[in-house]
């Protein structure tokens, strides 16, 4: 089995990737590729991943109302679905998504990930999605003027 462990700049279109590959879950395990459903949050992202990657400092906006402990409960929840999901399912290929992984690491949070994804599998890739600058400038510019 391998794992494809995707993530994206923001405004590179990760959340649209997301929820297409969320929509075609069933097409895509026919073909041996899983795309874990996440128990917690949004069901077509693995946000929670950044959670053992940043150990409780500066997590995603998604976590910082939780506190340390929260956060980890809410991530072993997410950790044992996906590994349920894995062992049911038996892939040749996990896709893993978040954005959300797309800052700097230590790398001790790295470590820290790795030793996660390697419960799975110890082939892993990871593919990053980047936009360019001015591009994503005009966009993040037309999305809060929007808002």
């Amino acid at each position: 089995m391998k794992i494809i462990l995707h993530f994206g700049m923001p405004k590179a279109g990760s959340n649209a990737l997301q929820q297409l590959f969320h929509a075609r879950r069933d097409l895509l395990l026919s073909q041996g590729i899983l795309y874990p459903e996440s128990c917690v949050g949004n069901p077509d992202r693995h946000h929670h991943l950044t959670i053992p990657a940043f150990e409780g400092k500066r997590l995603p906006t998604t976590f910082r109302k939780h506190s340390p402990n929260e956060a980890q409960k809410e991530f072993i929840q997410f950790w044992d679905h996906v590994k349920d999901q894995v062992s049911q399912a038996k892939p040749d290929l996990v896709i893993l998504s978040t954005e959300a992984l797309f800052r700097r690491l230590s790398p001790a949070g790295a470590h820290r990930l790795y030793n996660k994804l390697t419960q799975l599998t110890d082939d892993i890739t990871t593919v990053a999605f980047i936009r360019q600058f001015p591009t994503y400038y005009i966009s993040l510019v037309q999305q809060r003027i929007l808002s």
